[in-house]
């Protein structure tokens, strides 16, 4: 009798066990299909912000017109992006590796050579003028006041990640409060911001002699005894 009541538990056991498993499976799969859903949500509203931002630039756009371009509920997108600046800092953040790889290949230029450096100075501004985002780039950053210290950081990165190229950009990171930084970031700073200028058609003169002037000013920063 006994072995009978044993034999019962044991698979009352067992079937709870199974019951328990099969569970955790099902709340393991609907987690996971949770999460897909949400990895396809933000996937849509990451294409939907680079369509809408560089059809509309930055000020015009709304989160409204974001979700229904993203084919989304307004809750989801706020889900995400608690509002239209995040997620032009999500797109901006996703496009500046691309800016600072076209700064870091100066390295492969001859600062000797002012034919080089002139070539290299045309690649930095083909590369601003270039970009399909720009007016929502400049729109961000003349009225997000946030904005414009990360584009601060994004030029001390720019100096920083060119330490090793020339004096100049190394003096610039061991000494960041030097007249050497300086003198980097503001090279940097006028350069972007020409560039950004000539893209959106108001540059101050014609864009040769944009070329020109950089391309002295770094070989004058890159051979000071020159």
């Amino acid at each position: 009798m006994a072995d009978v009541r044993n034999q019962r538990i044991m698979e009352i056991d067992t079937s709870v066990t199974a019951s328990a498993s099969a569970n955790d499976r099902k709340t393991s799969g609907l987690k996971r299909h949770a999460r897909q859903r949400n990895d396809e949500s933000l996937t849509r509203i990451r294409s939907a912000a680079r369509t809408v931002f560089v059809n509309k630039g930055y000020i015009a756009v709304t989160m409204e017109e974001l979700a229904r371009e993203a084919g989304v509920t307004r809750q989801t997108l706020y889900r995400h992006f608690s509002s239209k600046y995040d997620l032009a800092l999500d797109f901006m953040q996703a496009s500046a590796a691309d800016t600072l790889e076209v700064w870091r290949k100066l390295c492969d230029y001859d600062l000797a050579d002012g034919q080089s450096v002139l070539v290299w100075v045309q690649s930095v501004i083909d590369h601003h003028v270039g970009r399909e985002y720009e007016r929502a780039y400049v729109e961000l950053m003349s009225t997000e006041p946030a904005y414009r210290q990360i584009l601060a950081e994004m030029i001390t990165q720019i100096v920083c990640s060119l330490a090793g190229v020339a004096p100049i950009f190394s003096a610039a990171t061991e000494h960041p409060d030097g007249l050497a930084a300086a003198k980097a970031h503001l090279f940097v700073a006028t350069l972007i911001e020409r560039s950004d200028f000539i893209a959106i058609g108001e540059e101050w003169f014609a864009r040769e002699h944009l070329e020109a002037i950089m391309t002295d000013w770094l070989m004058l920063l890159t051979h000071p005894d020159r």
